[in-house]
This record gives structure tokens, C-alpha cells and sequence, in this order.
């Protein structure tokens, strides 16, 4: 059975609720598989706990796209 990992920035219950029957949705048609096959865990990170650029998120540090076009994809 798929299953996934989701890292982010906590949210409350209602966006929860919506963002794990998005990707089960988005998974189960990927796989071809029933979205009640499909796990997902949202593992909440504290923004004192992750940087961009060297800059902890609890301080303004932000993700900007890379100057390189070719990884754009990647954002």
C-alpha cells in the first residue's frame, strides 16, 4: 500500500482534513489503486525548526526558486 510522508508547517484540522484526501486522491490515481489504500502522514515542523538560506523560518528565512530555469521543476 502507498504511503506518505508530508513535512510542513502545522495547519489546522480543516486544511489537514482537505491536504490528506488531496494527496490520497492524487496517489490512488497515480498508482491506480483505491485512496483507502493510501496512508498518509503529516508530520508538523515548527518554523524554529527548519531554514532557508541559513535563515531560520521563525526569522523571515523564505524558499526562493533557484536562478537556474533548468530546476524550477523542483518548486
Amino acid at each position: 500500500m502507498p504511503e506518505v510522508f508530508f513535512h510542513g508547517f502545522g495547519r489546522n484540522e480543516r486544511k489537514r482534513r482537505r491536504l490528506v484526501r488531496d494527496i490520497a486522491d492524487a496517489v490512488a490515481r497515480a498508482y491506480d489503486c483505491d485512496p483507502r489504500t493510501v496512508t498518509v502522514n503529516i508530520l508538523d515542523v515548527r518554523p524554529d525548526h527548519i531554514s532557508h538560506g541559513g535563515t531560520l523560518a521563525s526569522e523571515g528565512g523564505t524558499k526562493k526558486p533557484p536562478k537556474d530555469k533548468r530546476f524550477v521543476r523542483e518548486y
